[in-house]
């Protein structure tokens, strides 16, 4: 009998993960009542992937110890601590708060009122980024069972529901070891996509708000501070923007990934009672198509929604109106105040989203045998 086990990590934690590391392969070894030589580990990519084997059957405890139960929560209070030490560490982002302030700053001139709506906003990177993160590491949790005596295997993927794909590996010709990978990746695109897509629809429809917002008449001011305050947003704006210049890349990369557990684990038409895998499978390479369709148009309306921020002031290229007085130039004003927080914080998110998820899992690279340097599949 073998087991594989894995989840997500955060690869900046190195002291947290080694730790982490050892302790789930002590928990393992006492599950299964085997020896230090009988277990494996190894970081891969952005996951934590573990192995035991041991000679015979085990029993339906030692199933639910490391499906559902102590080796499961082992995860789940790295998670909760990472959630928390995430929360914390955005309420202390400097940069963060210094622009947000001057996005708050500009948005109280033109209407106190909105400064509520734009605390609002930002607590949904302070507080639901850290669980939107944690959500996805908790289903990407998979234990993964070769039971070689009775030519059976058990595959749980926490992103999948509560209940276990089992089977013949005789009657199915599979190599368990072999899937491990694709099962892992599998696994993680039925949770990482779905939040990845909303994230991406809700900076399009801010991008085509500010693309609405800027036709017709531009307004500057002869109030200098006033004015000052709107060139200070405009730039801080266009800034944010501009840090998103690469996530069509970074997020086709990921997307490229999926193709070859798709191939991998559809001709086995894996089932758990309520789900064809090959079906689900098929579901996600559709949504991924959309997906792309979607990365190309928010690419797009990046490049455009830069070029209206840069020319905004520009009284060649558009039809500028100053305005004298302060009150009419903030109530001009108002609906783009409105656009900027949530533009802002829109922006701020996906690239949140893009840097966590962006650094290590586009460069994944799948092995046909795990804990070994043969036989790897390069995908680019």
């Amino acid at each position: 009998m073998k087991v594989y086990a894995a989840g997500l990590i955060d690869k900046s934690l190195r002291s947290t993960n080694a730790k982490l590391q050892k302790k789930l392969v002590s928990d393992c070894r006492g599950i299964l009542h085997v020896s230090g030589k009988a277990m494996s580990s190894q970081e891969l990519n952005s996951f934590i992937v573990l192995s035991g084997e041991r000679n015979g059957a085990v029993n339906q405890k030692a199933v639910e110890e490391i499906e559902k139960g102590s080796l499961y929560n082992r995860f789940r209070k790295y998670y909760a601590d990472n959630k928390s030490r995430l929360q914390k560490q955005l309420k202390n982002d400097q940069e963060l708060r210094e622009t947000s302030n001057i996005v708050k700053d500009f948005v109280k001139e033109v209407d106190p009122n909105l400064v509520k709506h734009f605390d609002s906003q930002l607590k949904k990177i302070i507080k639901e980024l850290p669980r939107s993160y944690r959500e996805i590491q908790l289903k990407s949790y998979v234990a993964l069972w070769d039971f070689v005596e009775t030519q059976q295997y058990r595959f749980f993927l926490s992103g999948f529901g509560s209940t276990a794909f089992t089977g013949s590996t005789a009657e199915n010709q599979l190599n368990a070891a072999e899937l491990v990978d694709k099962l892992l990746m599998a696994n993680f695109f039925a949770v990482f996509l779905k939040p990845t897509i909303t994230r991406l629809k809700q900076l399009d429809r801010a991008l085509e708000r500010l693309k609405l917002g800027v036709e017709g008449t531009h307004y500057k001011t002869t109030n200098p501070k006033l004015q000052k305050k709107l060139e200070m947003l405009f730039r801080i704006l266009a800034a944010k923007l501009s840090a998103l210049q690469d996530i069509d890349n970074l997020i086709s990369r990921i997307f490229k990934l999926f193709e070859v557990p798709r191939v991998a684990l559809t001709p086995h038409h894996f089932k758990n009672g309520s789900i064809e895998l090959d079906k689900a499978l098929a579901e996600i390479a559709s949504e991924i198509e959309n997906g792309k369709t979607l990365f190309l148009e928010v690419h797009d309306k990046l490049q455009e929604c830069q070029i209206h921020l840069r020319d905004y002031l520009d009284e060649h290229k558009n039809g500028i109106k100053t305005i004298d007085s302060a009150d009419a130039f903030k109530n001009a004003l108002l609906p783009m105040a409105e656009l900027s927080a949530d533009l802002f914080v829109e922006a701020e998110l996906l690239k949140m989203w893009t840097d966590f998820f962006g650094v290590d899992i586009p460069y994944f690279r799948f092995n046909t045998q795990l804990f070994t340097t043969q036989d790897v599949e390069v995908t680019t």
